[in-house]
């Protein structure tokens, strides 16, 4: 499994920043509940299969995600309006 750097970083910050001071552990819902409340959107496709790694890894916290899909029915590698719009040039974002 590839990891970007850039994305690994924005999460342990997340990370950090939503644990409390004292706290030494904190949940995958926890992570996405504070993702959320922080303005995080998740960038995905259906047909992406890093991203389905991430959406089993965060578990029932995903629910709690702010995902845009940017995959297109019947096309694969091909990104919707607003994921174009957004910026987005590489999934998962």
């Amino acid at each position: 499994m590839r990891f970007d750097i850039a994305a690994l970083l924005v999460v342990t910050i997340l990370a950090c920043s939503c644990v409390g001071q004292g706290e030494t552990a904190f949940s995958s819902t926890d992570l996405a509940k504070c993702m959320s409340e922080n303005g995080v959107k998740v960038y995905s496709a259906f047909w992406c299969e890093p991203c389905q790694t991430q959406k089993q890894l965060l578990g029932d916290g995903w629910e709690y995600v702010n995902y845009v899909e940017c995959g297109m029915q019947g096309e694969n590698d091909t990104f919707n309006q607003e994921c174009v719009q957004a910026g987005v040039e590489n999934i998962p974002t």
